[in-house]
């Protein structure tokens, strides 16, 4: 008996001399990943200096109001209470107007506060791109294509505004003003004149290129990565931060960029490694997927989205954080392919209407379903012809009606 007590002494000696190495290899273990010090913001200006005053302008929208901004192009809408609405909004509504005149737009938005950053005018801008679909259609409903066509690519250069710089969530912003906008001008193809057409065509054709999601992975990333810096060695972040204030040279930002790494793994090495390293893998990782055309990427995809829902069980509490950050890949970059194909719908329609309005049907049936590379599925109905797009099992699919005369 004495020598069994004799041996489990030694065995939990042991135990805790290796615990005791395992905590002191931690600490001194120097990663190499290294981290990112991001550049203080921008002042506001240009583009974002008008929406500014546009979203402080806007009044507050009743229930009756938010339910018209959420009406689809094949469903009623009350014409009078749509006019009252747009009246109303009718400032903020010119000062959307000036700011898409504007080449470059500057949030001044502090990127290193990662999900903490405020981002209220991502919500003022949809609300704005919305109201301009509402007078897009009033402007039909008048026989008025040119007014609808100029409030259609008002739309379209307001979104690109509204994904700067290349975040996700302004991204998605984009992606929902896009849609909106392009479904409002399927829907009445029918309705524009020759005139009309060739100014949506040519005014779609001089857009400036908007920032794919693999691009926003790649910028999101770095701001999280700089948030967490923040949280787990707040003291040298700060100092970093207020070091970089002082100096507007690029090099100063690589100087504390590489300073605070070393100041945070030195700190928190044990952090850095279950947290910030993990982060940075998962996010590479995902960022690849993004960029791959989704037809081959979907299997992987699928199984990425599996694994990191099953990781934050399985793995120590702080990995949580980097599982919980990183975006649902399968509805985001479904969305982004979906919206691609429904601008080549989009296109493909203008320009056959353009030349040669009895092609329409015959073109798009030659596109093809971003989801499986197959046909796009098309059925007939009343005022022209629905496209279908595919979609996970347990998504709706999207769905787009190009408006055809004599239909």
């Amino acid at each position: 008996m004495k020598l069994l007590l004799k041996r489990l002494a030694q065995l939990i000696g042991f135990l805790a001399l290796v615990l005791v190495l395992a905590v002191a290899a931690l600490h001194w273990y120097q990663p190499k990943v290294p981290l990112v010090v991001l550049p203080p913001p921008k002042p506001i200006s240009g583009a974002a200096v008008f929406y500014n005053q546009a979203f402080a302008s806007m009044p507050e929208l009743s229930a009756e109001d938010k339910k018209l901004l959420k009406i689809k192009p094949s469903e009623p809408m009350d014409m009078e209470a749509a006019k009252q609405l747009v009246t109303k909004c009718d400032t903020s509504l010119q000062l959307v107007a000036q700011g898409t005149m504007q080449p470059q737009c500057e949030w001044g938005l502090n990127l290193s506060l990662g999900p903490a950053m405020p981002g209220t005018h991502f919500s003022k801008g949809l609300e704005l791109a919305k109201l301009l679909a509402v007078r897009a259609r009033l402007h039909f409903a008048e026989r008025n294509g040119l007014a609808a066509t100029d409030d259609l690519l008002l739309m379209f250069r307001f979104a690109r505004h509204l994904s700067e710089p290349a975040l996700i969530i302004g991204n998605l912003v984009k992606i929902s003003t896009d849609a909106c906008a392009i479904n409002l001008a399927a829907h009445f193809l029918q309705d524009f004149d020759l005139i009309s057409l060739q100014r949506l065509s040519e005014g779609i054709s001089t857009l400036p290129p908007s920032h794919s999601m693999q691009e926003a992975m790649a910028l999101d990333s770095k701001t999280f990565v700089a948030y967490l810096c923040n949280l787990l060695a707040p003291k040298y972040a700060r100092e970093a931060q207020q070091s970089s204030h002082q100096s507007s040279k690029e090099e100063a930002y690589h100087q504390d960029e590489e300073t605070l790494a070393k100041s945070i793994i030195a700190a928190s090495p044990t952090l850095y490694l279950f947290t910030v390293h993990k982060y940075k893998q998962k996010s590479h990782e995902l960022e690849k997927l993004m960029g791959m055309p989704y037809v081959e990427a979907r299997s992987n995809i699928e199984a990425f989205e599996k694994n990191l829902k099953k990781e934050p069980l399985q793995k120590p509490f702080l990995d949580i954080w980097s599982c919980l950050a990183l975006p649902s890949i399968v509805p985001t970059r479904l969305k982004e392919v979906q919206t691609e194909a429904a601008w080549t719908v989009l296109r493909t329609a203008l320009d056959a209407q353009i030349h040669n309005p009895s092609s329409v049907c015959g073109e798009l049936a030659k596109l093809r379903d971003p989801y499986d590379g197959g046909p796009i599925e098309m059925r007939d109905v009343p005022g022209g012809v629905e496209l279908k797009l595919k979609s996970e099992p347990y998504r709706k699919p999207m769905t787009l009606m190009v408006g055809l005369a004599g239909k």
